[in-house]
């Protein structure tokens, strides 16, 4: 290849000088081969994968083959600021081109140097406000001469699984009028587009079919390339779940890992801690009188003692004793600031906290703590600043330009250091590399989320080798073990796992203990089901509380019995049950106990070793559902297909890469007029005015 040819691959490298070239692997190049192939694609690659960067190979396929006096159309769709800045910001890094930004509306919008001149169309809309259009509304209606009345050469639609229903509104749904009082719908879609690429890194949030298009969700998604390309393609209905584990360039849907990327089994070791805590009979009490908020605020004991003051009942439910010390503990709560004196009381009285904190070394932390309430944050911050620890609180209040500084700043610090933030504001698009753990204080009952949460800091090639998650569990059936045994019980059953996907969520010990529980909790409502014709009152479809404990044996403790009592969501003694609610709860059990024992067997039929705990065997898995069927595939074998997997573009890189050692910066460092006139008779025009221009 000659050497003028190889420049324009000088954005990559197999060996990066800096930040300021992509580092180079087959799987992610090989997206150009699917859309040249396919003219669309869906990436599900799992978070910290590099679907970014497979953005940007997309759109250097687009500008290297266009001849100087060829506009460039590319438009790329985020769900938020946030998500468009760092767009915008790697695609300057990488390819040292700009793109507009416009938002929901003109106060929004920033215009890049193209746009100025009038020759290329290179933007990125996104939402600014509660009007979900993506920005298109904007768009349409600025530049219509240019943009509206010419096909785009490649939309990028990025987290397509969370903001599916705005995706829908603003391309297909919105009425334009038109210069002549005509009214015409599908804004976007009116002119279409050559090439479209759909990113997401959790589709697993979607429940579908062998087909992709059982369910409502995805069949929504998959509309995105059908109304979008210029030449709709009957391929996308022919999509199965087992495409995405296929290396073939022909194949329009994949879902990567970071170990197939890189090849490697071993890419870092992640670990996941179960903190354990044990609450006092206050708390309890907390939980057992707050019937039906608690779910809302398993995860912050404060959030119940304000919740529970509030009501008539509280004089009732607990004595004068209790009830004055519920209100100065809350009292203190509530101070703007603590010392480490209030620390130290409030930890007394917040069990799960002061477990936390003796877990934590404060000089060499470097922790992630996600949370679902702002009030959880704010506390947490407090908290942690009084102990002494560097806290970056990153919440919607703070503008993205400091929110955006407060993770550089994090990622750049050494130790000592804690990063808070809510599942909905940080867990996409952010890069925090600079944390080794990620602690659940609340987690989210959305698993995509809480895989999306871990990979902010499980990032390909940067970031730490050692990671860990951390989750809690409360003793008994209370606070957070109300939600963890509800995350797990997930992950037996056909709602989650429909996309491959890799374990991440399993300790031995507590993963053991559940399978015991829902075991003992089966054979529990079967005795029971069994046993409720003993006790039927003729004048009564239901039995109370007093009733079930007459049908106590004394192989149940107490303490489980009670569990069985939460499951059924009863907390008093006035409360009954049915027979049908009895069936209803044992059948989710048994259900849960069939499929862990599928796991298994499965497990063992796949080739991987089911001898030992069951996260053993999960570790080296890659698992989904399919019509009501368990399918494990090994790790290993996935990995063997990744190596032998070549795209017809890597000999092609692999050439260009060797054929020059000029790098980027390099470049635009010599400023040759000759190298330049080179490349401009090569017709690299996009690349050389983005290399002058640096």
């Amino acid at each position: 290849m000659e050497e003028f040819e190889a420049l324009r691959y000088i954005f990559f490298s197999n060996k990066p000088v800096d930040d300021q070239q992509i580092q180079y692997y087959k799987l992610q190049a090989s997206i150009i081969d699917k859309l040249n192939h396919n003219s669309y694609a869906f990436v599900f690659d799992e978070p910290g994968a590099g679907k970014t960067v497979q953005g940007i190979y997309s759109i250097w396929n687009v500008i290297s083959k266009k001849t100087q006096d060829e506009p460039t159309n590319i438009l790329i769709i985020a769900p938020n600021k946030q998500l468009a800045n760092k767009w915008r910001s790697e695609i300057k890094q990488f390819l040292m081109l700009d793109f507009s930004l416009i938002g929901n509306s003109t106060k929004d919008i920033t215009y890049n140097q193209s746009y100025v001149s009038g020759k290329d169309n290179l933007y990125i809309t996104y939402n600014s406000s509660n009007y979900s259009n993506l920005g298109i509304t904007q768009l349409t209606n600025y530049d219509s001469e240019n943009i509206y009345r010419s096909d785009w050469d490649l939309i990028i639609c990025d987290e397509a699984h969370d903001y599916y229903t705005n995706y829908l509104n603003a391309l297909f749904s919105d009425t334009v009028e038109l210069k002549d009082g005509t009214y015409y719908k599908n804004r976007l879609a009116w002119f279409g587009a050559k090439q479209v690429l759909v990113l997401t890194a959790t589709p697993i949030k979607f429940y579908y079919d062998e087909k992709l298009k059982l369910r409502d969700d995805f069949r929504k998604i998959k509309q995105i390339p059908e109304r979008l390309l210029l030449e709709p393609s009957p391929v996308i209905n022919e999509i199965t779940i087992e495409d995405m584990l296929v290396f073939d360039s022909k194949k329009p849907v994949q879902r990567y890992f970071k170990e197939t990327v890189l090849e490697s089994k071993k890419y870092k070791n992640r670990q996941v801690e179960v903190i354990e805590y044990k609450p006092e009979d206050l708390a309890k009490s907390l939980w057992k009188y707050e019937n039906g908020y608690r779910q809302h605020c398993f995860g912050n004991i404060f959030l119940l003692v304000n919740r529970l003051q509030s009501q008539s009942s509280w004089q009732t439910m607990f004595n004068d004793s209790e009830r004055e010390k519920l209100q100065n503990i809350y009292k203190l709560y509530s101070k703007s600031e603590y010392t480490n004196e209030d620390v130290e009381e409030l930890k007394q009285f917040d069990v799960k906290l002061r477990e936390f904190i003796n877990k934590i070394d404060c000089k060499e932390a470097r922790m992630v703590i996600f949370v679902e309430s702002k009030d959880t944050q704010k506390y947490l911050t407090k908290v942690f600043k009084a102990i002494g620890l560097n806290v970056f609180s990153l919440s919607s209040d703070k503008g993205l330009d400091i929110r955006e500084k407060m993770v550089s700043e994090f990622n750049h610090l050494a130790n000592s250091k804690v990063l808070i933030t809510t599942w909905d504001l940080g867990n996409y698009g952010l890069n925090m590399h600079g944390g080794d753990t990620v602690a659940c204080y609340e987690a989210s009952r959305q698993i995509n989320q809480i895989e999306q949460g871990f990979g902010r800091i499980d990032r390909i090639n940067k970031g730490f080798n050692e990671l860990k998650l951390i989750l809690f569990k409360a003793d008994g059936h209370y606070y957070d073990s109300y939600v963890l045994m509800d995350i797990y019980r997930k992950l037996f059953t056909e709602q989650l796992k429909n996309a491959p996907s890799k374990n991440m969520l399993f300790t031995s010990d507590y993963l053991d203990d559940f399978v015991e529980n829902v075991n003992f909790m089966a054979c529990v409502y079967d005795y029971l089901c069994s046993s409720y014709e003993k006790l039927f009152d003729e004048h009564s479809n239901a039995l109370s509380i007093s009733d079930l404990s007459k049908l106590y044996i004394e192989e149940f403790s107490d303490e489980r019995f009670k569990e069985i009592l939460y499951d059924l969501h009863l907390y008093s003694l006035e409360e009954t049950v049915t027979l049908e609610k009895l069936k209803n709860r044992r059948y989710i059990h048994f259900n849960n106990k069939e499929k862990i024992q599928m796991f298994l067997d499965k497990a063992m039929e796949s080739g991987i070793n089911g001898s030992g705990k069951i996260h053993q065997i999960l570790s080296d898995a890659i698992y989904y559902w399919k019509d009501g069927t368990l399918h494990i595939h090994s790790l290993d074998v996935l990995l063997e297909s990744s190596k032998n997997f070549v795209p017809k573009c890597h000999k092609e890189f692999q050439e260009a890469l060797a054929a020059t050692n000029l790098d980027i910066r390099e470049l635009a460092r010599y400023n040759s007029m000759k190298l330049m006139k080179k490349m401009i008779e090569k017709k690299y025009h996009s690349l050389v005015t983005a290399a002058m221009l640096t």
